[in-house]
């Protein structure tokens, strides 16, 4: 059993943050692969994905450390001025060899515990493992099944599995 903590990120953090997002980046480009981005820069690495969140003040980078290890990242975004939810999971991302051991179920509890109120993830349909882990994970956290639905997302410009609650 790992001991997880999830630790806000600082100025400190930003080359951890933005070394775990090149793997992130490097995971999603499989689902990904119509969407600028998730290329192979020319310098053979592919793109770090936090830096426009870094900047953003509606987001707040958290990171997760499994036994003292770095294991993985989340970005939440505020919506200040939307009706339905409060938060939206920005990106998500947990390292490899920490998956399939509850880790990321237990850093998403810790998220959603950390911001509470009205929440809303976001999906690619074309990743069946990550609407299966946050259908499940969700479902858990609330106590009840949730029904993912698919629709259109603008600022992906492209359709996205929606889990509210």
């Amino acid at each position: 059993m790992y001991e997880i903590k999830t630790i806000r990120a600082e100025e400190e953090h930003v080359p951890i943050l933005t070394n775990l997002s090149r793997y992130y980046t490097y995971d999603v480009s499989e689902f990904a692969s119509e969407l600028h981005g998730y290329e192979i820069g020319e310098d053979g690495h592919y793109a770090e994905c936090v830096r426009e969140y870094w900047e953003d003040p509606t987001v707040d980078a958290l990171l997760l450390q499994a036994d003292d290890e770095w294991a993985g990242f989340a970005l939440v975004k505020y919506h200040l001025n939307n009706k339905e939810t409060n938060y939206e999971i920005a990106e998500f991302f947990v390292a490899r060899k920490f998956r399939r051991k509850g880790i990321a179920t237990q850093f998403a509890h810790q998220v959603f515990n950390t911001y509470p109120g009205e929440w809303e993830v976001n999906v690619w349909p074309k990743n069946p493992l990550a609407v299966a882990f946050w259908t499940s994970s969700i479902s858990r956290y609330v106590n009840r099944e949730i029904e993912p639905v698919l629709n259109y997302h603008a600022h992906y410009e492209c359709e996205m599995v929606t889990i509210r609650f």
